[in-house]
């Protein structure tokens, strides 16, 4: 199991990420030096694809395609596995 992240991850579209940093709702609560939150530009808005505040599987594996840590790897493909039809 991966431990929980320091900071929480927010995802908009480039075009809301201009309101998203105006409003400061994603930059509260930072304790000392610690970002208290992630914010990823994405080219589309990841709303588009859910049905709640949580990414959708895939774009959550497209966000992550780089990412070189073998449990977060195996992490990823056991969650794609569980939308293949």
């Amino acid at each position: 199991m991966l431990g929980e992240p320091r900071a929480r991850t927010v995802s908009v579209g480039r075009r809301a990420l201009s309101h998203a940093l105006a409003s400061r709702a994603v930059l509260d609560g930072a304790p000392d030096d610690e970002p208290a939150t992630v914010v990823e530009a994405w080219a589309y808005d990841p709303l588009l694809l859910t049905e709640s505040d949580i990414v959708d599987p895939l774009s959550l594996r497209l966000s992550l395609r780089d990412e070189t840590d073998e449990r977060a790897r195996a992490a990823l493909d056991a969650l794609v596995e569980t939308v293949r039809c």
